[in-house]
């Protein structure tokens, strides 16, 4: 089986290095889909603040992720110290139709400007 997949990426970097927002456009054989990521680096003040607890697969942040969160990762330098917290959300739930989606990402975008805004509060 041949998958047909087309990826976009927009990402938005604060200036001071403390968070990135990215937004996800794939699409499979016609059909599109997007996610939402935030990279929290070790300077921003709720860097390592939320974590998952025991027996969870995602942590619960203050942020909004559609959803919840639904990736969730840590990345370590080679010393073992930890220098980036990934969060990621999707909008393939089924109450992600196409009447909350559209084409554009209206949507997806929307939330990724609030998630911005309030980063930067």
């Amino acid at each position: 089986m041949k998958w047909n997949i087309e990826k976009k990426i927009w990402r938005y970097v604060n200036t001071e290095k403390k968070f990135m927002v990215e937004v996800h456009s794939w699409s499979r054989s016609g059909e599109a889909y997007w996610n939402k990521y935030l990279y929290l680096y070790p300077d921003h003040p709720d860097f390592a603040k939320y974590q998952p607890i025991e027996g969870a697969a995602y942590p619960e942040t203050p942020y909004e992720f559609n959803g919840g969160v639904t990736y969730y990762n840590e990345r370590y330098d080679k010393d073992g110290k930890m220098i980036m917290q990934e969060f990621g959300d999707d909008y393939s739930h089924v109450w992600d139709d196409e009447n909350s989606v559209d084409s554009e990402g209206t949507r997806v975008f929307y939330d990724a400007e609030k998630l911005i805004l309030i980063l930067e509060a």
